[in-house]
Protein backbone atom coordinates (compact mmCIF):
# COMPACT_ATOMS: atom_id res chain seq x y z
CA UNK A 1 0.00 0.00 0.00
CA UNK A 2 1.53 3.27 -1.09
CA UNK A 3 2.32 5.24 2.27
CA UNK A 4 0.69 8.97 3.22
CA UNK A 5 2.90 11.15 0.82
CA UNK A 6 2.08 8.63 -2.44
CA UNK A 7 -1.47 9.36 -1.19
CA UNK A 8 -1.17 12.95 -1.61
CA UNK A 9 0.38 13.23 -4.72
CA UNK A 10 -1.76 10.97 -5.93
CA UNK A 11 -4.47 12.80 -5.35
CA UNK A 12 -2.97 16.11 -6.42
CA UNK A 13 -2.41 14.64 -9.78
CA UNK A 14 -5.71 12.95 -10.31
CA UNK A 15 -7.24 16.35 -9.18
CA UNK A 16 -5.76 18.05 -12.30
CA UNK A 17 -3.24 19.99 -9.46
CA UNK A 18 0.34 20.83 -8.73
CA UNK A 19 1.48 21.50 -5.72
CA UNK A 20 4.29 23.62 -5.96
CA UNK A 21 6.72 24.97 -3.09
CA UNK A 22 6.67 29.39 -2.75
CA UNK A 23 10.19 29.10 -4.46
CA UNK A 24 9.44 27.21 -6.85
CA UNK A 25 5.92 29.48 -7.36
CA UNK A 26 8.06 32.64 -7.03
CA UNK A 27 10.39 31.00 -9.86
CA UNK A 28 7.30 30.36 -11.94
CA UNK A 29 6.44 34.05 -12.02
CA UNK A 30 9.37 35.78 -12.47
CA UNK A 31 10.06 33.54 -15.57
CA UNK A 32 6.29 34.23 -16.61
CA UNK A 33 6.90 37.99 -16.50
CA UNK A 34 10.09 37.97 -17.97
CA UNK A 35 8.83 36.01 -21.26
CA UNK A 36 5.71 38.80 -21.32
CA UNK A 37 8.54 41.70 -21.30
CA UNK A 38 10.63 39.44 -23.97
CA UNK A 39 7.36 39.06 -25.70
CA UNK A 40 6.27 43.09 -25.57
CA UNK A 41 9.60 44.09 -26.77
CA UNK A 42 9.79 41.70 -29.86
CA UNK A 43 6.52 43.24 -30.94
CA UNK A 44 7.78 46.58 -30.43
CA UNK A 45 10.74 45.90 -32.45
CA UNK A 46 9.02 44.59 -34.65
CA UNK A 47 6.43 47.76 -34.76
CA UNK A 48 9.44 50.17 -35.20
CA UNK A 49 11.11 48.07 -38.20
CA UNK A 50 7.92 48.25 -40.07
CA UNK A 51 7.48 51.93 -39.40
CA UNK A 52 10.71 52.56 -40.75
CA UNK A 53 10.41 50.55 -43.71
CA UNK A 54 6.71 51.95 -44.31
CA UNK A 55 8.36 55.51 -43.95
CA UNK A 56 11.42 54.65 -46.26
CA UNK A 57 8.77 53.18 -48.83
CA UNK A 58 7.14 56.98 -49.18
CA UNK A 59 10.01 58.67 -49.19
CA UNK A 60 11.37 56.33 -52.17
CA UNK A 61 8.13 56.17 -53.90
CA UNK A 62 8.27 60.33 -54.01
CA UNK A 63 11.81 59.95 -55.22
CA UNK A 64 11.20 57.71 -58.05
CA UNK A 65 7.72 60.24 -58.81
CA UNK A 66 10.16 63.32 -58.48
CA UNK A 67 12.26 62.56 -61.52
CA UNK A 68 9.45 62.71 -63.87
CA UNK A 69 7.87 65.89 -61.98
CA UNK A 70 10.79 67.57 -60.34
CA UNK A 71 8.27 67.75 -57.44
CA UNK A 72 7.89 65.62 -54.30
CA UNK A 73 5.13 65.85 -52.14
CA UNK A 74 5.16 64.15 -49.10
CA UNK A 75 1.97 65.28 -46.72
CA UNK A 76 0.53 64.92 -43.39
CA UNK A 77 1.86 61.82 -42.66
CA UNK A 78 3.31 63.00 -39.33
CA UNK A 79 7.23 62.18 -40.16
CA UNK A 80 9.75 64.19 -38.32
CA UNK A 81 12.52 64.16 -40.40
CA UNK A 82 13.02 64.66 -43.96
CA UNK A 83 15.17 62.04 -45.52
CA UNK A 84 18.12 62.51 -46.62
CA UNK A 85 17.70 61.13 -49.70
CA UNK A 86 15.97 64.23 -50.85
CA UNK A 87 18.75 66.74 -50.34
CA UNK A 88 20.70 64.56 -52.92
CA UNK A 89 17.77 65.60 -55.75
CA UNK A 90 19.32 68.96 -57.14
CA UNK A 91 16.65 69.08 -60.07
CA UNK A 92 13.96 69.36 -57.70
CA UNK A 93 11.95 72.13 -58.22
CA UNK A 94 8.95 71.56 -55.77
CA UNK A 95 8.49 70.42 -52.53
CA UNK A 96 5.26 69.83 -50.33
CA UNK A 97 5.44 68.65 -46.84
CA UNK A 98 2.71 70.01 -45.69
CA UNK A 99 1.23 68.35 -41.97
CA UNK A 100 4.04 66.82 -40.82
CA UNK A 101 5.92 67.26 -37.67
CA UNK A 102 9.21 68.80 -38.24
CA UNK A 103 9.36 71.80 -35.83
CA UNK A 104 11.83 73.57 -37.80
CA UNK A 105 13.00 74.30 -41.47
CA UNK A 106 16.00 72.45 -41.59
CA UNK A 107 19.03 74.69 -42.48
CA UNK A 108 20.51 71.68 -45.15
CA UNK A 109 17.35 72.86 -47.23
CA UNK A 110 18.50 76.14 -48.51
CA UNK A 111 22.39 75.04 -48.90
CA UNK A 112 21.57 71.83 -50.60
CA UNK A 113 17.88 72.83 -52.93
CA UNK A 114 18.58 76.10 -53.84
CA UNK A 115 17.13 75.68 -56.63
CA UNK A 116 13.29 75.38 -55.57
CA UNK A 117 10.50 77.38 -56.89
CA UNK A 118 7.45 75.79 -54.57
CA UNK A 119 7.99 75.56 -50.93
CA UNK A 120 5.01 74.40 -48.70
CA UNK A 121 5.51 73.19 -44.78
CA UNK A 122 2.17 74.26 -43.54
CA UNK A 123 0.55 72.63 -40.61
CA UNK A 124 3.92 71.53 -39.55
CA UNK A 125 4.59 72.64 -36.00
CA UNK A 126 6.94 75.16 -37.28
CA UNK A 127 9.30 77.82 -34.90
CA UNK A 128 11.69 79.03 -36.36
CA UNK A 129 13.45 79.64 -40.01
CA UNK A 130 17.29 79.54 -40.18
CA UNK A 131 19.21 82.16 -41.60
CA UNK A 132 20.05 79.83 -44.44
CA UNK A 133 16.26 80.14 -45.81
CA UNK A 134 17.33 83.19 -47.49
CA UNK A 135 19.73 80.87 -49.97
CA UNK A 136 16.26 79.92 -52.04
CA UNK A 137 16.35 82.71 -53.60
CA UNK A 138 14.59 81.10 -56.72
CA UNK A 139 11.69 80.71 -55.24
CA UNK A 140 7.77 82.21 -56.28
CA UNK A 141 5.77 80.55 -53.68
CA UNK A 142 6.41 79.89 -49.72
CA UNK A 143 3.54 78.42 -47.71
CA UNK A 144 4.32 78.41 -43.91
CA UNK A 145 0.83 78.95 -42.76
CA UNK A 146 -0.72 77.32 -39.31
CA UNK A 147 2.46 77.29 -37.85
CA UNK A 148 4.30 78.74 -34.47
CA UNK A 149 6.33 81.53 -35.94
CA UNK A 150 7.03 84.21 -33.92
CA UNK A 151 9.63 86.46 -36.07
CA UNK A 152 11.22 86.45 -39.73
CA UNK A 153 14.98 86.15 -39.74
CA UNK A 154 16.63 89.06 -42.08
CA UNK A 155 17.45 87.18 -44.77
CA UNK A 156 13.68 86.18 -45.43
CA UNK A 157 14.49 89.45 -47.21
CA UNK A 158 16.43 88.28 -49.95
CA UNK A 159 13.50 86.13 -51.56
CA UNK A 160 12.89 88.65 -54.09
CA UNK A 161 11.12 86.32 -56.61
CA UNK A 162 8.31 85.43 -54.58
CA UNK A 163 5.16 86.26 -56.33
CA UNK A 164 2.70 84.39 -53.51
CA UNK A 165 3.70 84.07 -49.52
CA UNK A 166 1.36 82.45 -47.17
CA UNK A 167 2.12 83.03 -43.42
CA UNK A 168 -1.00 82.84 -42.00
CA UNK A 169 -2.18 81.35 -38.77
CA UNK A 170 1.40 81.92 -36.96
CA UNK A 171 1.92 84.48 -34.16
CA UNK A 172 4.16 86.92 -35.91
CA UNK A 173 4.40 90.04 -33.57
CA UNK A 174 6.89 92.17 -36.61
CA UNK A 175 8.33 91.89 -40.18
CA UNK A 176 11.48 92.58 -41.20
CA UNK A 177 12.51 96.49 -41.27
CA UNK A 178 13.34 95.47 -45.07
CA UNK A 179 10.41 93.46 -45.81
CA UNK A 180 9.68 95.50 -48.72
CA UNK A 181 12.46 94.11 -50.78
CA UNK A 182 10.21 91.12 -51.37
CA UNK A 183 8.66 93.30 -54.44
CA UNK A 184 7.30 90.96 -57.11
CA UNK A 185 5.13 89.96 -54.10
CA UNK A 186 1.33 89.82 -55.82
CA UNK A 187 -0.42 88.30 -52.74
CA UNK A 188 0.48 88.69 -49.05
CA UNK A 189 -1.02 86.58 -46.65
CA UNK A 190 -0.18 87.31 -43.26
CA UNK A 191 -3.79 86.65 -41.32
CA UNK A 192 -4.37 85.15 -37.52
CA UNK A 193 -1.10 86.93 -36.44
CA UNK A 194 -0.05 89.74 -33.46
CA UNK A 195 0.85 91.86 -35.70
CA UNK A 196 0.72 95.62 -34.41
CA UNK A 197 2.24 97.80 -37.30
CA UNK A 198 4.28 97.35 -40.93
CA UNK A 199 7.42 98.41 -41.76
CA UNK A 200 7.69 101.51 -43.63
CA UNK A 201 9.41 99.44 -46.68
CA UNK A 202 5.96 97.57 -48.11
CA UNK A 203 5.94 101.42 -49.97
CA UNK A 204 8.71 99.32 -52.46
CA UNK A 205 6.62 96.15 -53.07
CA UNK A 206 5.15 97.76 -56.32
CA UNK A 207 3.74 94.68 -57.55
CA UNK A 208 1.71 93.40 -54.88
CA UNK A 209 -2.06 94.41 -55.39
CA UNK A 210 -3.55 92.11 -52.34
CA UNK A 211 -3.06 91.98 -48.60
CA UNK A 212 -4.82 89.70 -46.29
CA UNK A 213 -4.48 91.15 -42.29
CA UNK A 214 -7.30 89.88 -40.71
CA UNK A 215 -7.29 88.94 -37.14
CA UNK A 216 -4.13 90.64 -36.36
CA UNK A 217 -3.79 93.65 -32.96
CA UNK A 218 -3.52 96.62 -35.41
CA UNK A 219 -5.55 99.51 -33.98
CA UNK A 220 -5.41 101.61 -36.77
CA UNK A 221 -4.80 101.04 -40.48
CA UNK A 222 -0.83 101.08 -40.99
CA UNK A 223 0.35 104.35 -42.70
CA UNK A 224 2.52 101.67 -44.86
CA UNK A 225 -0.24 100.08 -47.07
CA UNK A 226 -1.01 103.64 -48.80
CA UNK A 227 2.75 103.51 -50.17
CA UNK A 228 1.84 100.52 -52.07
CA UNK A 229 1.28 101.78 -55.11
CA UNK A 230 -0.93 98.42 -56.66
CA UNK A 231 -2.72 97.55 -54.08
CA UNK A 232 -6.15 96.83 -55.10
CA UNK A 233 -7.94 94.46 -52.66
CA UNK A 234 -6.85 95.07 -48.69
CA UNK A 235 -8.40 93.13 -45.76
CA UNK A 236 -8.74 93.43 -42.49
CA UNK A 237 -11.47 91.81 -40.59
CA UNK A 238 -11.45 91.16 -36.92
CA UNK A 239 -8.70 93.88 -36.53
CA UNK A 240 -10.59 95.95 -33.95
CA UNK A 241 -8.95 99.44 -36.14
CA UNK A 242 -10.19 102.38 -34.41
CA UNK A 243 -8.89 105.14 -36.74
CA UNK A 244 -8.01 105.35 -40.39
CA UNK A 245 -5.20 107.95 -41.18
CA UNK A 246 -5.50 110.92 -43.39
CA UNK A 247 -3.36 110.42 -46.36
CA UNK A 248 -2.39 113.73 -48.00
CA UNK A 249 -2.96 114.50 -51.86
Amino acid sequence: MAGHGDMSTAFAISAGTLTLSRAERLKYGKERRQRKRDESRRLASQARDEQIARVRSTWERSVEVSKRTKQVQVCWKKFRIIDPMIYKLKYLRDLRLNGNLFTHVPRKLGHELPQLRILSMCACGIEALPPSIGLLTELTELNLASNYLKWLPDSFCKLVKLTQLHLTANHLRSLPEDFGDLCELVRLDLANNELTTLPASLGRMHKTTEVVLSANHFAVVPEALFTMPSLTHLTMNRCRVKDIPQVSE
